[in-house]
């Protein structure tokens, strides 16, 4: 991405609380929203082209979730390891949160 295009969604500040909402809704722990927050911007980085407005939040929305998923399946997986007469096929209560 050019430097312009980087300038222009770091400037847009609904996407920036828009960002940070997304990681207050996915993660509880401070310091993993702040890593989450950061990660999204390191891939606006990376992209060749990302447009302003939807597509930005729709991208940001991807990794945030992508990350969740990540940190959910670890914390998962770290408790069948502990305790192996868990079923891996049951789905965790709506209560679970991370962080």
């Amino acid at each position: 991405m050019n430097r312009r295009m980087m300038l222009r969604l770091w400037r847009d500040a609904a996407l920036g609380r828009y960002i940070d909402a997304q990681a207050r809704r996915h993660f509880s722990c401070r310091e993993d929203r702040e890593d989450v927050i950061v990660e999204v911007w390191e891939k606006f980085a990376g992209m060749q082209h990302v447009q302003p407005g939807a597509e930005a939040r729709r991208f940001a929305y991807r990794k945030i979730k992508n990350a969740y998923d990540r940190a959910l399946y670890r914390r998962r997986r770290a408790g069948e390891i502990a305790n192996p007469n868990i079923n891996p096929n049951t789905t965790a209560s709506s209560s679970e949160r991370i962080g």
